[in-house]
């Protein structure tokens, strides 16, 4: 296998989809836990992402909605009290009162870096790359569901640099035609649980337009709060 002409083609994909600036994505989680009976777990997450501004929508199969949006040095983030908590520190009785409100974060603010790197085309990117001494071609096939030829590249999950390394299998696709990035998949399994994760990347390169909520509230205040 020759895992370094792989390693080669993906890398130059990577360089030519992100010198395109923008992307729009879908990126599909499903989870099944090994409980008989257990409903599969389907998280949905749709995004517009640029260099300075981008638009996240997730939702879970539970009915909960987070919402994230990157405007220059402001970033703002409507969510649930659970993912307020974990994400922006604050406390239970504070998440909870600011459910479902716009709250704005400034440049300045601790969890804005954090939010806004999750904004980022290389963060939605990176986790479908197979590492390089694993990256194996496939055969060029239609990618499911659309008429668009892709050339897979798969291979085990990079975690360099996570503190808890997991085992999955990972593929990307890349389009034949453009040679940007397409898609991607991520199959894990364990003892407890099954998780397939797939991507779909178009409009790279097209402008997109983020409006910012009329109004929120700051974040340092709830902060202090």
């Amino acid at each position: 296998m020759d895992h370094g002409a792989a390693a080669k083609r993906l890398a130059i994909a990577v360089t030519k989809s992100g010198i395109q600036g923008s992307v729009h994505v879908l990126d599909v989680t499903t989870t099944v836990a090994s409980t008989k009976g257990a409903k599969p777990q389907v998280t949905t997450m749709t995004a517009d992402l640029s260099t300075n501004d981008a638009a996240e929508a997730i939702k879970g199969s539970d009915g909960s909605v987070t919402e994230l949006i990157r405007t220059g040095n402001l970033a703002y983030i409507r969510s649930t009290a659970g993912v307020l908590t974990n994400a922006l520190a604050l406390t239970p009785a504070v998440a909870k009162a600011n459910a479902g409100k716009w709250i704005v974060i400034s440049s300045t603010d601790g969890p804005f870096q954090t939010i806004t790197q999750a904004l980022s085309i290389s963060s939605e990117v990176s986790p479908y790359l197979p590492t390089k001494a694993s990256a194996t071609f496939g055969k060029a096939r239609k990618l499911k569901g659309t008429s668009v030829s892709v050339l897979p590249i798969s291979g085990q999950y990079d975690s360099t640099g996570m503190s808890n390394p997991i085992t999955a299998a990972v593929a990307t696709f890349i389009n034949v035609k453009s040679g940007l990035i397409q898609g991607g998949t991520i199959v894990t399994g364990s003892k407890g649980s099954a998780e397939r994760k797939y991507a779909i990347f178009t409009n790279w390169g097209k402008a997109i337009h983020i409006t910012a909520p009329s109004s929120a509230i700051t974040y340092a205040t709830l902060y202090k709060a």
